[in-house]
């Protein structure tokens, strides 16, 4: 790649880096932000206030035990019970402790000392670009050979420029969210060069978003890299500790009204699972957990019987099951960009392949589908496609697995008939 390419896509970032910083000063609503709400949760906590049981007390108040009418929540209610209205931080209003104790450890540890919503907001943003780099470096160690055009080199450029031009990853910036880091961070997980304490710490924190971080959580696991899980369950029980010390409560009861909370906020989410199971909640409720189960157990499987398979190509199949096996937000759909950069060619082969037409528009159609303007829009047209995009992500994860098992089968990767545990840190042969 010349200078003159570099220099213009470095541009390109930084234009994109400002037009998206004055969207979210524009569009205001600090208090709205995923992050804002999860600060709130770790200053109660900070404060020794139990966000959890509160929280699980007004939703009961408002919507009844376990949501039997299956209402659609959003966030929590400003209505809080007479019996627990003395547990409420006044400038904070009532906590919506949808994160697990592990993840609000982090966050009021990381954060709590910080006062001004707005603060916590700006250094996020920051984090959230330095994550846009490090996510492209990362991804460029992942697929190591671009197509061509753009290729052969300058992958991380390229990589840089299709995810400033992937609206998922802008999603995240605009809402404060969390997929950037949880990516970036199952990436330094998936590589053998980083060290397996980092890697350790890296699931630990990886984990704060459990409903994207599983599928993905399953790599290390069917690889037996027992040190780097044992590290990581040592990063989330500190922080859950951490969280049960200062609200006085035993961790068992803490999560037990996560899991109450959480459930009231599982809404279909747009192009995912959940959106053909939630239907039948009220007639099947058992079917809405059963399913989703479901697909992560045929994912686990397959990549155990897999598990021999070069890691980028594990990391792009676990990264669409992230995105499809439960409820996600658009911002979710980062953990597409592993396969969708395979699809357009980008490999780890000696030589670049040509760039592929089909995976172009699977990626301009995707980027499209997660526009905020086409998910809320009531027009005919968007409704059309979205329902195009819903069956299309349908055939995309079979489409996935089949390719996976197609190859296996025809040996386009070896496979032990028993499996002998690499160290931690061995070196992957291609």
């Amino acid at each position: 790649m010349n200078r003159g390419w570099r220099i213009a896509i470095a541009a390109a970032f930084a234009a994109w880096v400002g037009l998206t910083a004055y969207d979210v000063r524009r569009k205001g609503h600090f208090e709205e932000r995923d992050l804002v709400r999860n600060w709130v949760v770790g200053k109660y906590v900070v404060a020794g206030r139990d966000p959890y049981s509160l929280s699980r007390d007004i939703l009961i108040a408002e919507y009844g035990v376990a949501n039997p009418k299956g209402a659609w929540v959003s966030k929590i209610p400003s209505a809080v019970p007479e019996a627990r209205r003395a547990d409420v931080i006044p400038e904070y209003g009532p906590p919506e402790a949808t994160y697990p104790p592990g993840a609000i450890g982090f966050l009021a540890l990381g954060l709590g000392a910080i006062d001004d919503p707005a603060t916590v907001l700006g250094g996020w943003f920051v984090l959230d670009v330095l994550l846009t780099l490090a996510v492209a470096a990362l991804l460029a160690r992942l697929w190591t050979t671009p197509p061509i055009p753009p290729g052969p080199d300058g992958d991380f450029w390229w990589i840089l420029l299709v995810a400033i031009l992937f609206t998922p990853v802008y999603a995240t910036l605009d809402r404060a969210q969390f997929s950037l880091l949880v990516l970036a961070l199952m990436l330094i997980v998936d590589d053998p060069k980083f060290a397996w304490p980092v890697r350790g710490v890296a699931l630990g924190l990886a984990l704060l978003k459990p409903s994207v971080c599983m599928p993905l959580f399953l790599l290390p696991l069917i690889r037996r890299e027992w040190r780097v899980l044992a590290t990581a369950a040592l990063v989330q029980l500190g922080s859950t500790l951490y969280v049960a010390a200062k609200i006085g409560r035993e961790p068992v009861s803490i999560f037990r009204d996560w899991l109450a909370v959480s459930r009231y906020f599982l809404s279909a989410g747009m192009y995912t699972v959940q959106e053909w199971v939630l239907p039948l909640s009220t007639r099947l409720p058992w079917v809405v957990p059963l399913v989703p189960l479901l697909l992560l157990a045929f994912c686990a499987a397959t990549l155990y019987l897999h598990r021999d398979a070069p890691r980028a190509r594990l990391f792009s199949l676990a990264g669409v099951t992230a995105v499809f096996w439960t409820y996600h937000g658009t911002y979710d759909a980062v953990l597409l960009l592993p396969m969708l950069l395979r699809r357009m060619g980008w490999s780890n082969d000696a030589t670049s392949r040509p760039l592929a037409r089909g995976g172009v528009l699977l990626f301009a159609a995707l980027s499209i589908a997660y526009m905020d303007g086409v998910v809320g829009s009531p027009a005919a047209g968007w409704h059309a496609y979205r329902w195009a995009v819903r069956l299309g992500m349908i055939v995309l994860v079979v489409l996935e697995y089949v390719e996976l098992y197609r190859d296996g089968r025809r040996g386009a990767f070896p496979r032990a008939p028993t499996f002998v545990p690499r160290s931690d840190n061995a070196p992957e042969v291609a």
